[in-house]
Order: C-alpha cells, then structure tokens, then sequence
C-alpha cells in the first residue's frame, strides 16, 4: 500500500521545539562548546547531486521555509540554558537565502544573543548589505559552495548555475567584513579533466580561501547526477557501492580518476601553498595514493579544527567517535577495489 504524501505543513513555529537537554546524556556532545541549529527547512536551490529534485517533484519549489524569527531565538536560547556554547553553527543549506527574513533577524541577534556563529550561503544569495550585517551580527566564518572551478563542470554537469565571478565577488565581501571562508569542493566529476581539478584549486587560491575543504564526488541514487554516470557508463552495476567515506575513494569508473584522487589528498596544501604547485602537480602524478591519504588526513584534522574553532581535546574526540567517516583503516594500507583497478581501453571514459 502506497499512501499519497501528506501536505507540506509551512508553519513550522508549530512544531515543538528540540530537546536540547538530551545533550546531557552524551557528556562529548554536552561539553563541546560548538552548537548546531537549523533556522529554515530545505533549500531553494536545485543542483544536480542532491536531492532536492525529489522534494521538488512531490511538494513543488515552495518547500523551502522558515519560522518566525522568535522560534529561533527561543531554541538559541534554550541551547544555551542547558550547556555551554561558544560558537553557534547555523546548519542551514543556504542562510542567507532570503533577505527579508534574514536581515531583521540578523539585528535582533546582535543584541540578544551576542554569540558569533558561522553559516552556509550562497554566492548568488550575498550582498554589500547583507555581508554588512553578518559581520556585524557576530558572523565569524561562511561556508561558500565552489563545487569546482570549471564553469563548464559546475553548470553542465552539476547544474550549479553559478559564475566565477559570483564566487570571487561573494568571497571579496566576506574579506572585505573580517569574516573567514571555507569552502565545499568535489573532485572525481564526470568528465572532469586534470585541468579542470587544477582549476578549482586555482580559484580557491584565488578566493583566498581560508579553509580550503573537498571530498569525492559520490553519485547517491536516484540523483541527477548518478543518472549522468550511467549515461555515461561510468558506474559498473545497477546497485552502487559507497564506502561510509567520501573523501578515501570514488566508485565512478573514469580513466584519470586515479590522479584526480591523489589531487583532491593534495588539495589543502596546493590551495595554501600555490607556490609550491609543480610539486604538488609531480606528486598527483605519483603512485602513493596511502601515503598522500595520510597527509590529507592531517590536513583535513587541522582545518576542520580551525575552522569549527576546536580544542585540541576536542578534535582527538570528535575525530575517534567519527573516524568510520574519513578512513577505512584496511584500505589505507591496500589498494581500493574501485580506484587501483586497471580500466580496459574499451572502458575508459575520457
């Protein structure tokens, strides 16, 4: 029996608040000072490697709402009635999404939370004005979705409608505010080039991206973009394969993937240190994918512990509770069934 969806409830101040006191059971959660809120629901973007479509397809483009701003303030505040907190992550797909909700928001929050935070935003979704009043609300850090560097890549293939010159103008604001970036990176693209993977490093470089971040590109089901990959022939069977990481290996079946891989291990010291690009570029050319993961690894360690602004203490806990994420400790040291296996001329996809 297949019941049809039920309707789209907008009012989501209906809903009763998180029980933040649950934290207190987990004494790792209730002493990490970092905390997570989700304003809104959904995403009014559409790209091509999430599922939005499907969301879309069910309820229609005006799925994406918010609550009022005092729900939100309410559930900050209750966050911080039950524990500590120093740095408020809003988790939103996109939180500057829509102005006129964001900006009294934003004014209020100064003066009544006075907590800085950081976000996710969208660089066709950022203004002087709106760069003004992160800043000045206590934004610390954005998260800016670069994808790669390659127009081509980002409009084509990941259906990311976005120019380079969006990217750099977004990030020239946020410098221009005293606020850092990071940024979200994939490598391992259908029909990604080498070029175009030393292009997305180029713009990062570029952006003068503070915390360079990038992981492999995985086709999950029913995506547009796993439907690009079998179009294309680039996946072997009807089930996909994932690994409980997306940043070790890649299960599309690509002639140059085992380059890009080692570019993507390369890609935080290749961002960080331009200068330094032949050397990178004649490892990317090397066999040592293990060694390179190892490096990536650390790289990865230290930036997501500058950029959540972790204890030391605190990184050791979150990077032991969640290490099934990042390695697969058997298959650092032997080589992956998908990666190192050699592609026939008949199969290679070019």
């Amino acid at each position: 029996i297949c019941t049809p969806p039920r309707p789209l409830a907008r009012n989501l101040d209906l809903y009763p608040l998180p029980d933040r006191a649950l934290y207190k059971r987990y004494p790792s959660l209730h002493r990490n000072p970092h905390k997570h809120v989700i304003a809104g629901r959904g995403c009014p973007f559409d790209c091509n490697y999430c599922h939005n479509h499907l969301l879309f397809k069910i309820y229609g483009r005006n799925c994406y709402c918010l609550p009022s701003q005092e729900r939100v303030f309410q559930e900050i505040e209750l966050i911080q009635a039950v524990g500590k907190i120093e740095l408020l992550d809003f988790a939103d797909d996109t939180f500057t999404a829509k102005k006129t909700w964001l900006m009294p928001f934003l004014e209020e929050y100064a003066s009544r939370i006075k907590l800085p935070f950081i976000c996710n935003i969208h660089a066709k979704c950022v203004s002087p004005e709106i760069a003004q009043a992160l800043a000045k609300a206590g934004c610390w850090r954005v998260c800016i979705g670069v994808e790669s560097g390659s127009e081509r890549i980002r409009k084509t293939i990941l259906g990311k409608n976005i120019s380079d010159e969006e990217l750099i103008r977004a990030a020239q604001l946020m410098h221009q505010n005293g606020i850092l970036i990071l940024t979200n990176n994939m490598m391992g693209i259908p029909t990604e080039t080498i070029d175009d993977a030393w292009k997305t490093v180029a713009i990062n470089t570029k952006m003068k991206v503070d915390f360079p971040w990038i992981s492999l590109l995985q086709p999950f089901p029913r995506t547009r973009i796993e439907k690009i990959c079998r179009d294309l022939g680039l996946l072997d069977s009807k089930e996909t394969a994932f690994n409980p990481t997306f940043f070790e290996e890649s299960p599309i079946r690509q002639s140059n993937m085992k380059e890009l891989v080692r570019i993507q291990k390369l890609f935080w010291f290749a961002v960080r240190f331009p200068r330094f690009r032949p050397l990178w570029k004649l490892l990317s050319k090397l066999p040592i994918t293990p060694f390179l993961h190892v490096l990536f690894l650390l790289s990865f360690g230290w930036r997501y512990m500058k950029c959540n602004r972790f204890s030391l203490s605190n990184m050791f806990v979150f990077a032991w509770q969640n290490r099934h994420l990042y390695v697969s400790l058997p298959s650092l040291f032997k080589s992956s069934n998908v990666i190192s296996q050699d592609i026939k001329p008949e199969q290679e996809v070019v």
